[in-house]
């Protein structure tokens, strides 16, 4: 479990047990991460796209 953050950049990439999980070959990568743990979106807009705010108004609804 990481501890929270607004932004993670594993020290080692290649090796990070994070990157491999989320399937991150590239930086910057945005995802979506749930208060639980569990990945909501692997592969979510920029925080300045305006589809973001799309996204957390769907996520909102449900």
């Amino acid at each position: 479990m990481m501890k929270f953050c607004n932004g993670y950049l594993p020290p080692n990439p290649k090796k990070s047990a994070i990157a491999k999980q989320f399937n991150i070959s590239s930086i910057p990568r945005y995802v979506v991460i749930g208060k639980n743990g569990k990945l909501i979106n692997a592969n979510a807009p920029r925080p300045s796209d305006p589809k973001i705010r799309e996204l957390f108004d769907e996520l909102l609804k449900k």
